[in-house]
């Protein structure tokens, strides 16, 4: 009588020290896509606040324009970076149906165009005149603040730069000293590049295609 043989078969199994090395690779790449994540939101943190300076800026050319009054954009340089405006003329809200002040609307957009923006990502303000001088800053208190005065008789002429100390990340707003659309410098480059290949391929459209002189 023959007895029955027993077939032992190995389990697979992880030693510990290829669990360690798993959970090193693991964890490397959750600290690059850490890292890599923190960057791409500190870029959107601060293209989204220069967008907003931008939006400002243009604000305060618009109300210039319409209320015809003077306007001044400030930016605190003491502490935390913060933005806001200052409008000379009153602002006045009046009801639709009858020519009558409406004060609480009146107060709501002179607080909502008034308040105080805060610049959490923008660490620096600088703003130099053409000539490379660079604009007075006026003393209010125990703050210093840059001033950016919107008039229909002058109008800030130059580069106001906003960047960061810690990631190197400048973006200038052009400011040419009429009453036109703000852009930065990167909307200035693109525009330009954009005249300049419309100018190549024109000139190129003229050597093939030599315009005949009338006879």
């Amino acid at each position: 009588m023959t007895q029955p043989s027993f077939l032992w078969i190995k389990k697979p199994f992880f030693t510990l020290l290829e669990v360690l090395v798993v959970m090193m690779i693991i964890a490397s790449l959750a600290v690059l896509t850490g890292v890599k994540l923190m960057s791409a939101y500190s870029e959107q943190c601060f293209l989204s606040e220069t967008e907003q300076v931008l939006n400002h800026l243009q604000m305060a050319q618009d109300l210039m324009i319409l209320l015809d009054t003077d306007v001044t954009l400030k930016f605190s340089l003491e502490g935390a970076v913060e933005c806001w405006l200052e409008v000379e003329k009153p602002l006045v809200v009046r009801k639709s149906d009858v020519k009558e002040f409406d004060p609480l609307a009146s107060l709501k957009w002179s607080q909502l165009v008034q308040r105080h923006l805060p610049l959490y990502s923008i660490e620096w303000v600088e703003f130099k005149e053409e000539g490379s001088k660079s604009l007075e800053e006026s003393q209010e208190g125990d703050q210093r603040n840059l001033c950016l005065s919107f008039s229909l008789g002058r109008m800030p002429t130059g580069k106001l730069s906003l960047g960061t100390s810690r990631d190197n990340r400048i973006r200038t707003i052009h400011l040419v000293g009429f009453p036109c659309s703000i852009k930065d410098q990167e909307k200035v480059k693109q525009e330009l590049e954009k005249f300049t290949d419309e100018n190549k391929k024109r000139q190129e459209s003229e050597i093939l295609y030599p315009q005949l002189e009338p006879s």
